[in-house]
């Protein structure tokens, strides 16, 4: 049994170093939500004379909570190498067979309880069972992945690529280099910015190693598959810096240079961090300060569900039928108003259909479909455009291009056209087949069939184009007809000025003049 006395003038070290001795791991004390000083008196930091006897078979929850009711000290208790906070149902005795670096998975087995599931349901991601404390919370999840660090620099791009591959890039990458002697002391050195991508993390990675001694080993882990919920990585670059370093380099083996400004994001933020088979859930703080947390995967998604709604519009249980977009490593779906997932995250890309009733184009796989608010698919995957139309769109496939009714998910011409162009406000369509440009109208009816080499947009109900006969442009209605004869060698855009049109050409000699409707120079 341990005695642990507090008199006048026992010190913060001294505590620590009997309570390292009597169970192997480290005890940090704090001082508000920041560590004491080593050589601050326990008396100072509000603790109470008198002592504590502890059992070794007591659980480190249970020791912490007696030592803030009965001597009035808020402490918490690390593994032996300073790395993260033990679990609270790990009894002290067992705190010195924690293996070094090690992660929450790993630290379960140790547990002298495991949670009764039929009488505790934390694990379904309930509503009611996320604690309201962990809510409206900053929320960050990183995957990182273990690569080979090549010993040719020019190889650094192809490693890039296939990084690329499995997380995307994003461009805000983040590195985690651990390094040390095997089965000795280890230590993390954390990158973490705006805007690196994978061959500078690489880069500065490479130094790092060039100037660690001889006899160490390294792993170096890299990401840019950062989701946030809900800010901009350019906000929270610090923040990542500095929770990762007190998670991945515990005991702060080394000196960084982020810095969390007091209060920003509220002070803290939850973090998931996944190196591979190893992940874990914790709450970092302004100060430096993490703590490991209880929440499990799904609970942690669900917290992810909520942040996403604060940021919607019209989240009400009245507003029938309506989804949200949810992204989850790198993928988008969708979720309801009662933060439930309607469809799984698995698109790249997605754009609500303009004029529709939660209607979605969605990219899968580099090809684009619509689909449901139900998730029942309009269009599979397979076009390489769908325009942001309804119910008339635009679609390509195999470089061809036709049009489809998206409400009725029928395709009523099969891509056929070299391109088409649609005319934002004119109910007209370009469309070039065999190289020459013709006109449709909205019930997908030729105008004017495919006749001229050229031909910009219609606005106001005229269009430059390019005569078949002379190769020089004019100005065309939607019949067809030529309103101002082609005399032009370019016809640069047409516009509205003080209620009559103004024509921007220029001539054969390259002079640039303005011209009304019957060609007329405009000063």
């Amino acid at each position: 049994m341990a005695n642990f006395k507090i008199t006048a003038t026992t010190t913060v070290a001294e505590l620590k170093e009997q309570f390292h001795n009597e169970f192997g791991g480290i005890l940090r004390v704090y001082q508000g939500r920041s560590e004491a000083p080593e050589d601050a008196t326990l008396v100072s930091l509000g603790g109470k004379v008198g002592e504590l006897e502890c059992r070794a078979s007591r659980t480190v929850g249970k020791f912490i909570e007696a030592f803030q009711s009965e001597l009035g000290l808020k402490v918490k208790v690390y593994t032996k190498d300073n790395w993260v906070s033990v679990l609270d149902g790990i009894t002290l005795a067992t705190v010195r067979e924690i293996p070094k670096n090690a992660r929450k998975a790993q630290m379960e087995q140790y547990l002298a309880y495991q949670r009764d599931e039929k009488e505790d349901d934390t694990t379904t991601g309930k509503s009611s069972q996320v604690p309201d404390e962990y809510k409206n919370i900053l929320l960050i999840d990183i995957d990182f992945i273990r690569i080979e660090l090549p010993e040719d620099e020019d190889s650094y791009e192809d490693v890039g690529e296939e990084m690329a591959k499995k997380f995307g890039n994003n461009g805000n990458g983040i590195a985690v280099l651990f390094h040390g002697v095997p089965d000795g002391d280890q230590a993390a050195i954390v990158i973490s910015e705006d805007d690196r991508s994978y061959e500078s993390l690489m880069q500065e990675a490479n130094n790092l190693i060039s100037h660690l001694p001889k006899e160490e080993d390294s792993q170096l882990y890299l990401s840019s598959n950062i989701d946030i919920y809900n800010e901009d990585f350019y906000y929270c670059d610090a923040i990542i810096g500095v929770a990762l370093n007190e998670f991945c380099d515990g005991g702060n083996k080394h000196e960084y240079s982020y810095e969390w400004e007091e209060g920003d994001m509220n002070g803290k933020a939850i973090l998931r961090v996944n190196f591979g088979n190893n992940s874990a859930i914790f709450i970092a703080y302004d100060n430096g300060g993490i703590e490991m947390l209880g929440l499990s995967d799904e609970q942690f998604d669900y917290l992810t569900r909520l942040s996403t709604l604060e940021y919607c519009d019209d989240t009400t249980t009245s507003n029938v039928g309506a989804i949200y977009e949810y992204g989850r490593k790198g993928k988008v779906g969708f979720i309801n108003s009662q933060a439930q997932i309607t469809i799984e995250p698995q698109f790249t890309e997605v754009s609500e259909l303009k004029g529709s009733d939660y209607c979605f184009a969605v990219k899968k796989d580099g090809l684009w479909g619509a689909i449901k608010n139900d998730g029942s698919y309009i269009f599979e995957p397979q076009f390489g455009v769908l325009h942001n139309t309804y119910p008339i769109t635009i679609i390509e496939k195999d470089g061809k291009w036709g049009f489809a009714d998206v409400s009725k998910g029928k395709i009523l011409i099969a891509p056929m056209f070299d391109r088409i162009k649609e005319h934002l406000g004119e109910e007209y369509y370009n469309v070039l087949l065999d190289g020459k440009w013709g006109i449709m109208n909205s019930k997908l009816e030729y105008v004017v069939p495919p006749t001229f080499p050229d031909m910009g947009y219609f606005s106001h109900g005229y269009a430059a184009a390019q005569s078949p006969d002379n190769e020089l442009y004019g100005i065309i209605n939607v019949k067809g007809e030529f309103i101002l004869k082609p005399q032009y060698y370019q016809i640069s855009y047409i516009s509205m000025q003080n209620d009559e049109l103004v024509i921007f050409t220029k001539t054969e000699d390259n002079e640039k003049i303005k011209v009304d409707i019957n060609g007329n120079p405009i000063d």
